[in-house]
């Protein structure tokens, strides 16, 4: 069991159908009452403000939380949906994510996380996305 807070890499792979973008990134995980909790910075193309990420895993649920330049908060579940607004400093998107696989690993070395869902902007408009992030120990 992990205990306190340890400062980690962050290694950030998205897929979808776009193509796939990578972004590092540095950041803390701590381990409390069965959950862990990653946070980080990162600074998408364009924005002027970083955003901060919080990626809580708990059970075998994930929950991301962005605010910052990127404001969202996201539940991945394995088989369900769940609404969210993206606001962006261009204006707020609404979508539906269903979550198609979510896993998790916790080990010596860090954690893993990989996800898969699809994205859906309205009838006929869905995308398939992936987020795989590798957090290792400093």
């Amino acid at each position: 069991m992990i205990n306190g807070l340890k400062k980690i890499n962050v290694k950030i792979t998205g897929s979808s159908e776009l193509g796939e973008t990578v972004t590092e990134a540095k950041g803390t995980l701590t381990e409390d009452e069965g959950s862990v909790v990653i946070t980080y910075y990162e600074k998408f193309e364009g924005d002027s403000v970083a955003t901060k990420s919080i990626l809580t895993i708990k059970g075998g649920e994930v929950y991301l939380e962005k605010s910052g330049g990127v404001k969202a908060a996201m539940v991945f579940s394995h088989g369900k949906s769940h609404e969210v607004l993206y606001d962006t400093g261009a204006g707020r998107i609404p979508m539906k994510m269903t979550t198609d696989k979510v896993f998790t690993k916790l080990h010596e070395d860090g954690a893993d996380v990989e996800l898969e869902y699809t994205i859906s902007f309205g009838p006929g408009n869905e995308a398939k996305n992936s987020l795989k992030l590798v957090a290792r120990y400093m």
